[in-house]
């Protein structure tokens, strides 16, 4: 229990990391690319909004893997948790 708490305590804590994080890194796209094409020139520019776009789907899929694997792991945590206290309190009921 007290593990699951402190996940959903730390998604909270970093929920406004993200938010800003959502603007931010829009805007900052959209800057490079810019300044790319006007330094460069727009095939680059096109390359590197390519790859991105190559990038971001994987990206998703790897991090939701790692979410399904996480959610997994914090099951089998507080599993052993519970046997953990299970033990403890027969211990302490038969001292």
């Amino acid at each position: 229990m007290i593990n699951l708490i402190t996940v959903n305590v730390q998604s909270f804590t970093e929920f406004p990391h993200h938010l800003h994080m959502v603007w931010s890194c829009a805007f900052s796209i959209i800057v490079c690319i810019c300044i790319i094409s006007v330094k460069l020139n727009i095939i680059a520019a096109l390359a590197g909004f390519l790859t991105m776009a190559v990038f971001v789907p994987l990206n998703s899929y790897i991090t939701n893997k790692s979410k399904q694997l996480q959610i997994k792991k914090l099951k089998v945590q507080d599993s052993r948790i519970k046997t953990i206290n299970e033990i403890l309190n027969g211990i302490k009921v038969t001292i």
